[in-house]
C-alpha cells in the first residue's frame, strides 16, 4: 500500500529551521507549537481502484482540551470509547487544491495504531477523493508530483 508522511504541521515548517528546537515539540504521533497549537498525526486514506490504499500520514490541528484527553488515553484500551475528535488539516497535500484547515474527524484507534482521520464531505477534491476513492491514474499522477 502506497504510504507518503507529512514530517511538520504546516505551521512547524513556517517556523524558521533554527527556532524549530524551541519553539516545536514533537513526539511520532503529536506536536505542539509554541504551547499554543496542537497537533496530532492521522492517516487519511484514499481507496484506491483495483489497488491497496493510498495512505496520506498527516497532522491535524485540535483544540487544547482534546489534545491533553488523547495523550491521557494514549496507551489505554478504553480510548476505543471515545467519541471521535473534531479537528482541522494541518498539511496541504499535493496534487490539490489548497486544503489547510478542511474540517474532520481523528476516529479513535486502538493503542499502538494511528488513528484516521475522516474529511467532513464537501466538494472539495481532496474531500471527494478521499471518501469516494481514486482510480491507477490518478494514483500514479500524485505519485509523480512527489518527485
Amino acid at each position: 500500500m502506497p504510504s507518503l508522511v507529512a514530517a511538520l504541521p504546516g505551521p512547524g515548517l513556517e517556523v524558521p529551521p533554527h527556532a524549530r528546537d524551541e519553539r516545536v515539540v514533537q513526539g511520532v504521533d503529536n506536536c505542539r507549537l509554541d504551547n499554543q497549537r496542537f497537533f496530532l498525526r492521522a492517516n487519511l486514506v484514499f481507496p484506491v481502484t483495483d489497488c491497496a490504499p493510498l495512505i496520506w500520514s498527516i497532522w491535524i490541528e485540535i483544540e487544547h482540551r482534546a489534545y491533553k484527553r488523547v495523550l491521557a488515553l494514549w496507551t489505554e484500551s478504553r480510548r476505543m470509547s471515545e467519541p471521535p475528535t473534531p479537528g482541522t488539516l494541518a498539511n496541504e497535500i499535493p496534487g490539490y487544491p489548497p486544503a489547510l484547515g478542511l474540517p474532520g474527524h481523528i476516529m479513535p484507534a486502538p493503542p499502538g495504531s494511528r488513528a484516521h482521520f475522516v474529511l467532513e464531505r464537501s466538494e472539495h477534491l481532496l474531500c471527494v477523493d478521499s471518501h469516494n476513492g481514486i482510480n491507477r491514474d490518478r494514483l500514479e499522477s500524485l505519485m509523480s508530483r512527489l518527485g
